[in-house]
């Protein structure tokens, strides 16, 4: 059983709890019979537990037997052959007080209101049996059981209970009862002295109890017409709430939902669909330095993707003639394609987590678009210019947004002016670098365009 914060050591008992039961006392008895006599402490509270057990012992004659009972059965051999009731009670006592220490030690116990709160296992049956303070207390108390068992002796002290409690219950009513008289006394005293002042209290009390009950009525009609009037507010507001946002869904709606690419549902997109419109001297990047113009790509290229991620193309690039492109700018990105060419934008609440696209036909200024760093920045101009030119439809496997460069325009130069040679101009001409004519790697420095680029994907 878990020790508890009011309970206390067992030898500093004083009075046995009347919850106890007759078999907890016996417990409480036996293991306080452990202690030598000499020790106030324990002498006390072992005369209380053995008084308390006489009382219970001859009231609880049933319960008394069935203990013994139980005791016979379980040390049936040490109990045979003990032919009076005396030596059968002291020697079931010591029996069962050697099986309590074995099981849970001494010296230890606490008690509550509740009951015993026994120590740790620790203790030793045999060394119980062997010492002579139990053997004695359980002697002395086998004699007092034997004794309180006598019908003649149970009816006195049966008598003597009931009188000293009737007494005790009469003293307590007559006490009861005087103070109740004197305080009676006191109340009409007062009373009788301060009638006139109570009643002119009372009609006070009246008279505002009349004037907080009109004034209550009067709050509550107000606040409920406040609250009817709040009600039909919030109504309109609720239902002018619904509007905007049914008018701000189907405006999102118009604006994101024509232009949801296939691959922002989770359906992997068909190669004829995965058609780019770029212009013809657009720029992509192949590896960390390494550049090719959209003209130069072929079906065994490769460029690399907005995330990183190599991209092939899938087959030859095919070229058409379109009447009209776009110059889209946003900060010192740039970027040139047809009207139609999806361009990677932010959604309705200026989100990225989600791939939405809008024809570059249909952007303009102060609009946002997707950089190829991942942040969105805002147009500052857009330029839709009608005039034919070469373009390039591309697939790319898998279907990503690339970010494509701008060939920049360029001031003509000269290196540094070197004598001429003694040399022959035959010998000249044989140490003349040649240029293969078919190396088509561009090299783009990031000062051209600009460190940042727009995100695009395929029409």
């Amino acid at each position: 059983m878990p020790q508890q914060p009011e309970a206390k050591l067992l030898k500093d008992l004083t009075e046995v709890p009347a919850s106890w039961r007759l078999t907890t006392v016996i417990d409480a008895f036996l293991d306080l019979a452990f202690w030598k006599e000499g020790h106030a402490p324990s002498d006390r509270a072992r005369e209380a537990v053995s008084r308390r057990l006489v009382e219970l012992w001859a009231a609880q004659p049933a319960e008394a037997e069935a203990w013994l009972q139980r005791c016979r059965e379980l040390y049936a051999k040490e109990l045979a052959g003990k032919e009076t009731r005396q030596e059968q009670l002291f020697e079931a006592l010591l029996r069962h007080g050697a099986a309590e220490y074995g099981k849970y030690g001494w010296g230890h116990w606490r008690f509550s209101e509740a009951g015993l709160l026994r120590g740790a296992p620790c203790g030793s049956a045999a060394w119980y049996l062997q010492v002579s303070p139990a053997r004695d207390h359980c002697r002395e108390l086998a004699e007092r059981l034997v004794e309180a068992e006598s019908p003649e002796t149970a009816r006195k002290r049966q008598k003597l209970e009931e009188e000293t409690t009737e007494r005790r219950r009469l003293e307590a009513e007559l006490q009861k009862s005087q103070e109740e008289g004197q305080e009676l006394r006191n109340r009409l005293a007062v009373a009788e002295a301060g009638s006139r002042e109570l009643q002119e209290r009372c009609e006070q009390l009246r008279q505002q109890l009349k004037e907080t009950s009109a004034k209550a009525a009067a709050e509550r009609s107000a606040m409920l017409s406040r609250m009817q009037v709040l009600r039909e507010e919030l109504k309109d507001m609720h239902k002018q709430r619904i509007r905007e946002l049914e008018l701000q869904q189907q405006e999102a709606r118009d604006l994101v939902g024509p232009t949801l690419d296939e691959t922002s549902c989770g359906q992997e997109p068909d190669l004829a669909e995965q058609l780019g419109c770029f212009m013809s001297d657009s720029i992509f990047k192949c590896d960390a330095d390494y550049y090719l113009m959209g003209k130069d790509l072929t079906e065994v290229s490769q460029v690399v993707a907005a995330d990183g991620t190599i991209l092939k193309v899938a087959e030859r690039p095919e070229t058409f003639t379109a009447t009209h492109f776009v110059d889209l700018h946003a900060g010192g990105a740039t970027l040139r394609v047809t009207p139609d060419h999806p361009v990677r934008v932010p959604d309705a609440r200026g989100e990225l987590d989600k791939t939405l696209y809008l024809p570059a036909g249909q952007l303009k200024k102060g609009d946002s678009v997707i950089l190829d760093s991942g942040e969105a920045a805002e147009l500052t101009a857009v330029h839709l210019t009608e005039m034919e030119c070469e373009v390039l439809k591309i697939v790319f496997e898998p279907d990503l947004p690339v970010a494509v460069f701008s060939s920049p325009p360029c001031i003509q130069s000269k290196g540094h002016n070197k004598k001429p040679s003694t040399r022959r101009a035959g010998e000249w001409r044989k140490e003349k670098a040649v240029v293969d004519p078919t190396d088509r790697a561009v090299s783009i420095p990031d000062t051209a365009v600009g460190s940042e680029r727009i995100e695009m994907d395929l029409c």
